[in-house]
């Protein structure tokens, strides 16, 4: 009986470590990531972005949410009493 725990014991551990040592072998093949190219200064607002040369969109105001929420529709069962169904 105790080589039955041990051979289960075996399977579970080849379970976990298959996936586990396919991952480690991934990860050590995979190319690292190289450094982002940082600009050395940001400056914000200074309109130095992507400009629109459309006119200008409409500003839309936000509109305000109802304050009543209507009710859910009624739950209709088309096939309450339909027994046709055994007519043969």
């Amino acid at each position: 009986m105790s080589s039955s725990i041990v051979q289960r014991v075996a399977v579970i551990g080849a379970i976990v470590a298959v996936p586990l040592g396919i991952a480690g072998i991934s990860q050590a093949l995979s190319d690292s990531p190289g450094e982002p190219d940082v600009p050395a200064q940001v400056r914000v607002g200074d309109g130095g972005g992507p400009r629109s040369t459309g006119p200008p969109s409409p500003s839309r105001t936000p509109t305000k949410a109802p304050s009543l929420v209507p009710a859910p529709p009624p739950v209709y069962d088309d096939d309450i009493g339909d027994d046709d169904a055994d007519d043969g």
